[in-house]
């Protein structure tokens, strides 16, 4: 029906546990049998990018889109993944040109590393604690504490991998969390929903104009002017890559960890976790 339309069509968050594409069928025919080639794009969800769906053939022909789930109660987390368009006209009609392969281009993604999840790596639903796929397994997928564990999508999309390397040349994907969070980690603050968190927030969007252009294209010195230098580095580390993250798993998000205290950090979170 949603095609008889004129919709556009396509799977959601399709490698996350549950209900998702991915998590209850290994390939598109087998989830949408003929309907499989009326898809028009996958959605990747927070605990993938596009580095894990180039991985599996079959999508190597679909549109990858990075968008946020718009159920999340907290309203800086809206929008938390969003996608770069260059279309050939700014109406639905030009974005299904770009989506048939005839105009426009997804120019990036942008959205969470896929570490930063709540299903990325294999852990127990009930205390979290993470299991490499084979412990997994040889547990009969039960935790030591009695829970259940929850296939990561890191194991999933290794399970149903059936290339060796990147065959489909897509479009930058640049990891980022909210501005908030970012906010709030700078200063350090354990919530992004602080009076000062707020405060500064407002003064970049103020002086910037939206979190798109504070997050992805502003100087960082422009940032560091507004903000501080802590803020500007921080966001600059994660447009370079240059951020460690604590994998989540089992539904718990995974954390972002502080420069020069990560290592100490990691290290007494094992000791502790036992």
């Amino acid at each position: 029906m949603a095609k008889e339309t004129g919709c556009l069509f396509g799977p959601a968050h399709a490698f996350t546990p549950y209900t998702a594409l991915y998590g209850n069928h290994d390939s598109l025919p087998s989830a949408y049998g003929k309907y499989s080639k009326d898809i028009d794009f996958l959605e990747l969800g927070l605990s993938a990018d596009s580095s894990y769906a180039n991985k599996i053939s079959e999508l190597h022909e679909l549109v990858y889109l990075s968008n946020s789930d718009a159920h999340s109660p907290f309203p800086y987390r809206l929008a938390r993944e969003f996608n770069t368009l260059d279309l050939h006209e700014l109406s639905f009609e030009g974005l299904d040109k770009l989506f048939q392969g005839k105009k426009g281009e997804v120019v990036r993604n942008v959205g969470l590393p896929p570490e930063e999840g709540k299903y990325n790596e294999s852990a127990c639903s009930s205390c979290y604690i993470h299991y490499s796929f084979e412990e997994a397994v040889s547990r009969d997928w039960r935790c030591r504490c009695g829970g259940s564990i929850k296939k990561g999508v890191k194991d999933r999309v290794e399970e149903l991998s059936d290339v060796n390397k990147t065959l489909q040349d897509t479009p930058p994907y640049l990891h980022l969390i909210p501005l908030q969070e970012i906010i709030a980690k700078a200063v350090g603050h354990s919530s992004p929903t602080t009076k000062k968190v707020d405060e500064i927030w407002q003064d970049l969007i103020g002086s910037i104009g939206n979190e798109v252009e504070v997050l992805c294209d502003s100087p960082i010195e422009e940032i560091e002017h507004i903000a501080g230098e802590d803020i500007g580095e921080l966001i600059n580390d994660f447009r370079k890559g240059d951020v460690e993250i604590r994998p989540g798993g089992g539904g718990e998000y995974g954390s972002i960890l502080p420069k020069k205290k990560n290592k100490a950090e990691e290290s007494q979170s094992s000791l502790s976790d036992f």
